[in-house]
């Protein structure tokens, strides 16, 4: 015997054990240097640009075809049903909350506009209802410059403010006494009676 023997190993024993390389050291996906590491992220996301840019025309295809479908079986009825139906229920709304300002049932003139929208003349005043995912708000201006409108606020509180203001409104929103009115100021107008 020349020198120390050496130690027997078992077969059975971990790879690790007998000296060997583990799989994932073998593995040609585990790279020695960063270099190599960020070589493969760079392939990973160019596939990944790959099958988004394969997929792309497909979703949109996709996307144009129920477009398409929508348009020819729902659109031409549909929306016009669902937007009439919107402004049947502002003019109910505003009926039952309003209902002393409309002496007559054409006193109510319904806008074909994006959102339900409904106009009143009353007096001097012009009252415009609009509902706009689900808040109802009205707004007055008067009858002679309908440009000039002034936000009362939701319907409910509007009505109630109506109620007892109305009288007012329509004398400082007269053409006569509007218009000599340098700067007029609605919250103060309303705070001051």
């Amino acid at each position: 015997m020349v020198g120390p023997e050496a130690p027997q190993v078992n077969e059975s024993a971990e790879p690790w054990m007998r000296g060997e390389k583990s799989v994932v050291e073998k593995s040609p996906l585990r790279s020695k240097s960063p270099l190599d590491r960020a070589n493969i992220l760079d392939v990973q996301k160019a596939t990944k640009a790959r099958v988004l840019e394969f997929l792309r025309p497909l979703v949109l295809g996709v996307g144009f075809a129920f477009k398409a479908v929508y348009y020819i079986v729902f659109a031409w009825w549909l929306s016009p049903w669902l937007r009439h139906r919107a402004n049947r229920e502002l003019v109910e709304d505003t009926e039952r909350n309003l209902w002393f300002l409309i002496s007559e049932p054409k006193a109510i003139k319904v806008l074909h506009t994006e959102w339900p929208t409904i106009q009143i003349l009353s007096g001097n005043l012009l009252f415009t209802i609009l509902r706009w995912r689900d808040e109802t708000t009205v707004s007055v201006a008067p009858r002679h410059s309908p440009a000039q409108s002034y936000q009362l606020g939701p319907l409910d509180d509007a009505a109630r403010l109506l109620r007892t203001r109305l009288e007012d409104l329509n004398v400082a929103f007269s053409e006569e006494k509007f218009s000599r009115e340098t700067r007029f100021c609605l919250p103060d107008f309303l705070r001051s009676r």
